[in-house]
């Protein structure tokens, strides 16, 4: 499909593929299949002039399920710089040249492209951008404006955009994915804080403001984002859901276990730590401690910009691998997942795309996490982001697979359309991390009851048990030991329930005992 797009001052094939992406996602979420022709930025009064550029991207729709919309090879770049997590949209500098009539007008025109009569001239927003396609980031300072994003027959009415200063680092143009907030400006007036799923949704061109992401493999292009719907043939079962409290944690994870190995060595392991998914992160960012571990282990070196490389064909040969298990679900790595050629100074080199998490000029939204998993660990996993009802879900992912089943995802949420689909709810596990208080509770009366079950039966064994009259000025204290070996009654240790705020430990363990009102450990009924 050939789809002419507007296009700005210079040409630039990296705005249009960006607007093409837009473009594509908008004009498709209509229930019919239908293919765009232009896209319209109206910013109130003054709307830039544009010229078009022909550019080819491709677009699904599933015959057999209308509305679930498909975006299939696109390149991996364009959807690090594109498909974010920020909060606005952002457009560019400056469009070609537009009338104005009052010099602070034209300041504005000429620098940012926008003038926008409702908000004050002096009017600033300053927003951090993030981390983009090189893996630097910054903050971008521009003026907001709330205006229409049209495309065909449809048309986003009082979409936000913000029209900054962009460096090579800040992705000319992006749309934000999270639905949050206004944005307050100075003191008495606010814009509209909405991402661009909320916007789709709210104007009613999507249900349910989620996406499924499927990156694959290093070396081929066909990576895919669903609006609305999940691929089924794009993972291996099973799918494990984790249920946030707001939509600000989505892409949140809770990594049991975080270890590395060179052969049947194992380098360094890690336990319970706090992960998330960032779609617009290339590198998977880790503790320094343990990125020097992997690069000692792949025999990889720091440059003079503190970038991480290696050499190709001694790492592709390095018997490595990095390990992520989650509930019921393992996703490992190797050293060709985490390698990427790259042209520097004329030569094509090895990037090992692992980067500190406690670089202090790395946030994301305000989110505090150990691990954040960007492009490389989504090559190898498939994840639902459902920025409406706040979950999100993790699969392995399979590699090389052409075939797809698509199922839409409504209201209801991830887990109640794959049962509709037939797909065992064992497979589709529900894990509650909204709050660690109750779970606190329930073990702190468990432990309770063993301690004061212990002490009593230690009190009758005294009682039961004396020592000869002889020896009584001799007595020395001494612990039984328990029959199975342990210092507790064997089973106690299990003694675990699944709640609404399970927050550390959100496990679902079937046939094991569960706490009754009484406070008594009985077992499971469903065992």
């Amino acid at each position: 499909m050939t789809v002419k797009v507007p296009h700005w001052e210079q040409p630039d094939f990296e705005i249009a593929m960006a607007l093409s992406l837009c473009g594509s996602v908008i004009a498709c979420v209509k229930w019919e299949a239908r293919l765009f022709l232009l896209i319209l930025l109206y910013l109130l009064a003054l709307p830039p002039v544009a010229t078009t550029l022909e550019t080819s991207v491709t677009v699904r729709q599933d015959a057999a399920q209308p509305g679930i919309v498909v975006l299939d090879d696109l390149k991996i770049q364009d959807i690090i710089a594109r498909i974010t997590g920020d909060d606005v949209g952002w457009v560019p500098i400056k469009f070609n040249d537009s009338p104005c009539d009052a010099p602070t007008q034209c300041y504005i025109v000429n620098t940012y492209g926008i003038y926008n009569q409702v908000l004050a001239s002096s009017s600033r927003v300053s927003i951090y951008s993030g981390p983009s396609q090189g893996g630097f980031d910054d903050f971008a300072e521009g003026f907001p404006a709330s205006g229409k994003l049209g495309l065909g027959g449809f048309q986003l009415d009082n979409f936000t955009f913000i029209a900054a200063r962009f460096f090579v680092r800040i992705p000319k143009l992006k749309l934000g994915m999270k639905a949050l907030d206004t944005i307050r400006v100075r003191r008495n007036q606010e814009i509209p804080g909405l991402g661009f799923l909320a916007a789709l949704w709210r104007q009613g061109l999507i249900e349910v403001m989620g996406f499924g992401m499927y990156y694959d493999a290093y070396n081929i292009n066909s990576s895919q984002i669903t609006l609305e719907a999940v691929d089924t043939e794009k993972y291996d079962r099973p799918i494990v859901t984790y249920e946030w409290s707001s939509r600000n944690e989505v892409g949140g994870l809770l990594t049991r276990r975080f270890s590395s190995s060179v052969g049947d060595t194992v380098v360094f392991s890690s336990t319970n730590q706090r992960t998330f998914v960032v779609p617009s992160e290339p590198n998977i960012r880790i503790p320094k401690v343990y990125r020097d571990y992997i690069l000692e282990s792949i025999n990889g070196h720091l440059d003079s910009d503190e970038i991480p490389y290696v050499d190709c064909r001694a790492a592709e040969n390095t018997k490595f691998s990095l390990e992520f298990e989650f509930d019921r679900i393992n996703i490992t790595l190797t050293a060709k997942d985490l390698i990427g050629r790259v042209s520097k100074a004329n030569k094509t080199q090895c990037r090992v795309f692992v980067e500190s998490s406690e670089d202090g000029r790395i946030i994301y939204d305000g989110i505090s996490a150990s691990l954040y998993l960007g492009i490389p660990f989504l090559r190898v996993a498939y994840v639902w982001l459902d920025y409406q009802n706040s979950p999100t879900s993790l699969a392995k992912a399979r590699r090389r697979v052409t075939t797809t089943n698509f199922v839409k995802v409504d209201k209801g949420g991830i887990i109640s359309a794959l049962q509709k689909q037939k797909v065992a709810s064992s497979e589709a596990r529900r894990l509650s991390v909204l709050d660690m208080a109750p779970l606190l509770a329930a073990i702190g009366v468990c432990l309770g009851i063993f301690v004061f079950w212990a002490i009593s039966i230690s009190k009758k064994q005294k009682r039961d048990i004396l020592p000869p009259a002889g020896e009584l000025d001799r007595l020395e204290q001494q612990e039984t030991a328990a029959a199975h070996g342990k210092s507790e009654v064997s089973g106690s240790q299990d003694c675990v329930q699944e709640l609404q705020g399970d927050y550390d430990h959100p496990v679902e363990l079937y046939g094991q005992p569960v706490p009754t009102g009484s406070g008594e450990c009985v077992p499971d009924r469903h065992a």
